[in-house]
């Protein structure tokens, strides 16, 4: 009897894809998730990745497209136009900014808020890492 080290015996549950509101510190994940799962699949149609984009979007990210009907020659065009919406690196990195200089002073000495601060100001710094700033 042969052992498997490898893992490929391993049953995964299924991954659940997140949804994307418009909020633009949210695309860069949102996309690669979208990107891996379902837009490089080529086992996929053009009306398959849409209707699987348009049931994700939700608010802001979702009345890019909404107007834009299911068919296999429209995926592109929608995919288009929320990377040309979401995807302006210039505005994710002041949206993380933003966010990080929004961060409240600390109200009290509390383990929480000394958590909630380092966590936040850690998060905002991978953000703008993941988009190639040198952050220390």
């Amino acid at each position: 009897m042969s052992q498997h080290s490898n893992g490929e015996n391993v049953k995964l549950p299924k991954l659940s894809l997140p949804s994307f509101n418009g909020n633009i510190q949210d695309w860069l994940s949102f996309s690669d998730l979208f990107k891996a799962s379902v837009h490089n699949n080529e086992n996929l149609t053009g009306s398959m990745k849409l209707q699987y984009l348009k049931g994700l979007l939700t608010g802001d990210a979702s009345r890019v497209i909404q107007s834009i009907t299911i068919s296999d020659a429209n995926y592109l065009t929608a995919w288009t136009l929320l990377e040309d919406r979401f995807s302006n690196k210039r505005d994710q990195v002041f949206a993380h900014l933003g966010r990080f200089m929004s961060i409240p002073a600390l109200q009290s000495d509390s383990a929480s808020s000394v958590l909630n601060l380092i966590d936040t100001t850690y998060e905002c710094v991978r953000s703008l890492q993941t988009l190639g700033y040198e952050v220390q």
